[in-house]
């Protein structure tokens, strides 16, 4: 596999933020960002959790994601991933699929049955497409 520059600063940017967001232990929702030659884009979010813990694994039926501007659910376009700690949820676009607009937000939530001891509630964030 041959990676180019951004691809290779990307990739250690990757294996930097991930462990360095579970040993925070910070809750929240944060851009997962692709460095492509000449810009930034947001291709899917990370939800991190601290007191919580997801289930093994989630359906499209646990989580809905829609973006504002349009109001359109997105979900089928997401690949879902659980880290192995099942603290965090990865949501992305799937390959070729393309990636959030700018000037957009989305709403992301999480039916109570996504987590071990199944909360009642849901859990909602929002957070804006354009990298940070």
């Amino acid at each position: 596999m041959k990676l180019n520059r951004f691809g290779v600063l990307f990739l250690l940017l990757a294996i930097i933020s991930t462990p360095a967001l579970c040993q925070q232990n910070r809750t929240g929702i944060y851009q997962l960002i692709e460095k492509i030659p000449g810009t930034a884009v947001c291709r899917g979010f990370v939800v991190q959790l601290h007191e919580l813990t997801f289930v093994g694994s989630l359906s499209v039926n646990q989580i809905k994601v829609v973006e504002a501007k349009h109001n359109r659910e997105l979900i089928d376009l997401l690949e879902i991933v659980v880290d192995h700690l099942h603290k965090m949820l990865t949501l992305k676009f799937k390959p070729g699929k393309g990636g959030f607009g700018s000037g957009n937000s989305i709403d992301v939530t999480i039916d109570g049955s996504a987590f071990t001891g199944s909360p009642q509630q849901k859990f909602k964030w929002s957070i804006p497409t354009d990298p940070m």
